[in-house]
């Protein structure tokens, strides 16, 4: 994947909104979140991997959340 190709394309409001959450929570560009999505589509990514990686997010947020809310009651 030397050379890189830029495209456009036409999704539905709630899928950009899904895309955009993604990248809050990863740290990643659309681009980037775009390309995974692609790479496991053409199973050139397992999706297991990206699955993975998102629930590990998951849980690091749902740690994070309980700690804040463990926080705010103290005070």
């Amino acid at each position: 994947m030397n050379s890189k190709a830029s495209v456009g394309v036409r999704l539905p409001q709630e899928y950009l909104d899904e895309i955009d959450e993604i990248c809050k929570a990863t740290g990643k560009s659309r681009s980037q979140i775009m390309v995974e999505a692609v790479e496991v589509f053409l199973k050139k990514t397992p999706a297991s991997t990206v699955m993975s990686t998102l629930e590990e997010i998951k849980h690091r947020l749902e740690v994070l959340e309980r700690k804040v809310a463990g926080k705010s009651i103290q005070r």
